[in-house]
């Protein structure tokens, strides 16, 4: 079973990372103008290898990936948070954004995001002349 195109835009859209080979950032006082990030740059090299990494997930990661990408489509762009307590008793307390903030993380440790920026950066490294020292 391997990922739609949708589900992989919500992949990126919970890694906060752009889905293309050319991004336009504001720029400027009023955000008017903009500046052109290409493929060449780091940015475009790290969806290259989150796309690669996604399409070598086992069948029980992939799994748990879905899971997570159901969870954050259900959610969707909820804010509010319920709490409540009669007398001293504490009540249920529910913060969809914590919960989305935990299925952020989550899908960063299953795709390995900050292992492969360390890789983007020891590549980048490697072109200067510099010899990264691995434990």
């Amino acid at each position: 079973m391997a990922l739609t195109e949708a589900q992989i835009d919500t992949v990126f859209e919970i890694l906060e990372l752009p889905r293309a080979s050319t991004v336009e950032m504001p720029v400027g006082r009023m955000g008017l103008t903009g500046q052109t990030f290409q493929e060449s740059n780091s940015e475009f090299k790290l969806q290259v290898k989150i796309e690669s990494r996604l399409s070598t997930l086992s069948a029980n990661q992939l799994t748990k990936l879905v899971e997570y990408v159901d969870f954050w489509d259900a959610t969707g762009i909820q804010t509010w948070t319920l709490s409540g307590s009669v007398g001293g008793l504490d009540g249920m307390n529910q913060d969809p954004s914590a919960d989305l903030a935990r299925v952020q993380e989550r899908v960063r440790r299953l795709i390995g995001v900050y292992q492969i920026m360390d890789q983007i950066q020891m590549e980048k490294n490697d072109n200067n002349g510099f010899i990264p020292v691995l434990n």
